[in-house]
């Protein structure tokens, strides 16, 4: 559960009658205009110069907001972790690892297709940056705690999560990551022979996924009835894959 907030109105950018201050507003403005000029780029590899110019600021505005370009890059990625893993843990709890992991990975496919640059950035951001780290962990952990507990009904451990359950939850979770980093943004040719269609990628990973974990395969009429349910049908398009950023 979220800490409650200590910071005042007038800290968090809002005023005492719940009204946005200019500042937010600017400050909201920047980053807006930065991830704007990382999905036209799609890569982070954006100037100071470039972000004054989209939002109209002068260089010594954009530092009355902001220390650093970077730091901008950085508050951006941890409002989006936050907001990204708060999304998906707020869904519905799935009866079944298969339901659990396709709501988990639909989920992911969505944010992918709506901004590449966007879904990316912290992945990019993270090894280099500790503050992101931790945040990205922090904000990851409900979601692993939550796969770890649905792992555990699977396998009869009731509705406590033990080692071997987050171990295999952890694993699953990096496997996915990693698995969708090659798979969009990486070179791999051999990635061209699976089917990148959103509806099927999630179903058929949500497959190895519930096979790893409970040793059986799902239910067909299990795996029809979810897809159904979630409008998805055999005619969406691919998302097109985009090579690795120099």
């Amino acid at each position: 559960m979220a800490k409650p907030s200590n910071k005042s109105p007038k800290a968090s950018g809002e005023k005492a009658d719940g009204r946005e201050s200019k500042g937010a507003r600017t400050r909201q403005m920047i980053k807006d205009a930065i991830l704007a000029l990382i999905g036209e780029r799609e890569n982070p590899d954006i100037t100071l110069e470039e972000v004054c110019a989209r939002t109209g600021l002068t260089v010594g505005a954009f530092y009355f907001h902001f220390p650093s370009k970077e730091a901008a890059i950085r508050e951006i990625v941890i409002d989006r972790l936050r907001s990204y893993f708060l999304n998906i843990t707020e869904m519905p709890p799935q009866s079944s690892v298969f339901a659990e992991v396709y709501a988990i990975i639909s989920h992911k496919l969505t944010a992918l297709q709506e901004n590449p640059a966007a879904f990316r950035l912290p992945y990019q951001i993270i090894p280099t940056n500790w503050d992101v780290y931790m945040a990205w962990l922090e904000a990851r952990s409900s979601l692993i705690e939550r796969l770890a507990t649905t792992i555990a009904r699977s396998r009869g451990h009731g509705q406590r999560a033990e080692g071997q359950d987050h171990l295999a939850a952890q694993f699953l979770m990096a496997g996915l990551e990693g698995f969708l980093e090659n798979a969009f943004f990486g070179q791999d040719e051999m990635i061209k022979k699976i089917d990148l269609r959103p509806p099927m990628l999630a179903r058929d990973l949500a497959i190895l996924w519930h096979r790893a974990v409970t040793g059986a395969e799902p239910e067909p009429r299990l795996v029809r009835e979810i897809m159904r349910a979630s409008g998805q049908t055999d005619e969406a398009p691919r998302i097109p894959r985009r090579g690795r950023s120099k």
